[in-house]
């Protein structure tokens, strides 16, 4: 019985789905390896650089944190969606090399489908609202 007396039900393993975030990480990540294999720290630069919000007022919407994509990244990983490997370092120590795997790409594919659904459902409620105001108007 979960929390409040329901029970969960599990059919074996789940197939991916989006996980519920706020600042929406995964896809951040996942769009971000689509460009390409990158490190770390090119990685966080480059989601910072390309989050929704960045800049501006987006009702809470704040760039992602470094150990955010870090947690994100190590999820995906063990999901299978992002693979990682050690390589040697110009002039330093090796570095965690990223690139996004065909599960990622195909994982990516439904999280656009969610945001769509999610952008369509927002703005029915927008319009529906917007001509009720201007109704009273």
């Amino acid at each position: 019985m979960g929390p409040h007396g329901s029970a969960r039900h599990h059919h074996g393993p789940p197939a991916w789905r989006p996980r519920r975030s706020g600042r929406f990480l995964q896809p951040i990540v996942l769009l971000t390896l689509l460009d390409g294999p990158t490190y770390g720290y090119e990685l966080i630069k480059r989601a910072s650089e390309s989050s929704p919000g960045r800049g501006r007022d987006a009702g809470g919407v704040h760039p992602p944190d470094a150990g955010g994509i870090y947690r994100t990244l190590r999820g995906l990983e063990r999901d299978g969606l992002v693979r990682s490997s050690w390589e040697p370092g110009e002039s330093g120590p090796a570095r965690r090399r990223y690139e996004i795997a065909a599960a990622g790409e195909a994982a990516l594919d439904e999280w656009i489908g969610h945001l769509r659904a999610r952008r369509d459902a927002l703005a029915e409620i927008i319009s529906r609202y917007e001509s009720r105001r201007k109704g009273k108007e």
